[in-house]
């Protein structure tokens, strides 16, 4: 996939199994199957770190707090 706005290519990762798809968009090249692999589980760690701030956001009422530097 390419965007002429910016000039970025984007590459689809497809994981199909029987629990269920999984679509991910990126901008990191993806030429084989052993880099979708190392794609999905670094997407997927992401995924646990951005649901923990959440999580902590919102049990400690921190969601009117910036933090700079």
């Amino acid at each position: 996939m390419y965007e002429s706005n910016n000039k970025r290519e984007y590459y689809l990762v497809v994981v199909k199994n029987k629990k269920q798809n999984i679509m991910l968009l990126t901008s990191k090249k993806v030429r084989n199957k052993e880099e979708a692999k190392k794609i999905v589980m670094l997407y997927s760690r992401r995924w646990l770190i951005e649901e923990f701030y959440r999580y902590v956001k919102q049990e400690y009422k921190l969601e009117y707090i910036n933090l700079r530097e």
